[in-house]
This record gives structure tokens, C-alpha cells and sequence, in this order.
């Protein structure tokens, strides 16, 4: 079954009061279409957290560790011109 972005908030809050575990969680969204953004996205909806919070649970998890490498030189990217543009 193909789901949109609401269903797969739906779910996840019901797998939540299921008492499935956040990776698993990811699991579900990931395999289902989600992209990173969007299981940041849902995590921060489903669980109830802070962006910030959402963007640490999906960094650190096993689901999207193959993006780790680049989300890190990414952002580390980011910063360097940031920093430029401030001196």
C-alpha cells in the first residue's frame, strides 16, 4: 500500500500507542516513501518533539545512517559560508 505523508503520521502515532520502538518506526516511514525531511517531519508530529529533537532521533538512527556521512559534511558546509558571511 502506497501512503501520503497523513497516513504515515496516522500510523505512526498508532504503532507509538502500540509501544513500537522509534527505529522501527523509522523502518515503517522509510520503507514506505518517506524521505529524510519527511520522517523528520513525522517523527517531531508523531512524537511530539521539538524540530531539533526530530533532527537528532532521525541523524542518529540506524534507518538513515547511510546519510549520516553526507547530512554531516552538508551541514558542515553550511557553517563554513555562514561563518564567511558574518566576517
Amino acid at each position: 500500500m502506497a501512503y501520503d505523508r497523513d497516513q504515515l503520521l496516522d500510523e505512526g502515532r498508532r504503532l507509538i500507542g502500540e509501544g513500537i520502538s522509534t527505529e522501527d518506526m523509522l523502518q515503517f516511514f522509510r520503507s514506505n516513501g518517506a524521505t529524510l525531511s519527511d520522517s523528520i517531519r513525522l517523527v517531531k508530529l508523531a512524537k511530539g518533539v521539538d524540530l531539533a529533537e526530530a533532527k537528532r532521533i532521525v541523524h542518529f538512527s540506524d534507518t538513515w545512517k547511510d546519510f549520516r556521512e553526507d547530512s554531516e559534511k552538508l551541514h558542515d558546509l553550511a557553517e563554513r559560508v555562514a561563518r564567511e558571511f558574518e566576517e
